[in-house]
């Protein structure tokens, strides 16, 4: 084979394998790659809302009646029970439970459909209330930490600046009653409402 020959198959060779190096990238500058970046965004508004709630609404002092030669009773929901007796079984604490399961804070008061002498009758009757945490630190502001007489008239405090945390949203509202023992027999029911306020 001859020069001429040869240097033919070379020049042959470069041609054919020219195109190849280009597009494989092996040619420095010849195939350039472009990346391109696009963004986008997901919203949402969460609005606030004020809830309460009463996962445990009533307090049932049971059947009982006011011992004989006592004036009047006391029982209260943390299990008190004073010249009473009583022909069901009494509680040893069974309060209303409140909770705030809004997403802000909240000032609660309560009221109740009727007055001491309305729901139990005979000679001066009284029904109070007080609220212990449920869960520690529930209660940011002021909070009825006594009994204090119930009214149907006017709604009272419960608790200022109720937190909303799951951890810590929850109080118990005890009852306290005095039965006199000319009180009517029969069934007493009464009935009471919890209003919410923004703190």
């Amino acid at each position: 084979m001859n020069k001429v020959t040869l240097l033919c198959l070379a020049l042959l060779l470069i041609i054919l394998i020219t195109p190849y190096i280009a597009l494989t990238g092996l040619s420095t500058g010849l195939v350039r790659f472009t990346i391109t970046a696009l963004f986008g965004n997901v919203n949402i508004s969460v609005e606030q809302t004020l809830s309460i709630a009463l996962p445990d609404p009533s307090t049932n002092f049971g059947s009982g009646y006011v011992n004989p030669g006592s004036a009047y009773a006391i029982i209260d929901s943390e299990g008190t029970k004073i010249n009473w007796t009583n022909t069901s079984s009494f509680p040893d604490s069974d309060p209303m439970i409140l909770v705030n399961n809004g997403n802000i804070n909240a000032n609660v008061s309560i009221i109740a459909s009727k007055n001491a002498q309305q729901f139990l009758g005979g000679t001066s009757p009284e029904q109070k209330y007080k609220v212990v945490e449920n869960e520690s630190t529930a209660c940011l502001g002021n909070i009825q930490s006594t009994y204090v007489n119930l009214s149907n008239s006017t709604y009272t405090l419960v608790c200022d600046n109720l937190d909303y945390s799951d951890a810590t949203d929850s109080l118990k509202i005890h009852f306290r009653l005095k039965v006199p023992e000319d009180t009517p027999t029969g069934l007493k029911e009464n009935t009471i409402t919890f209003i919410a306020q923004a703190a």
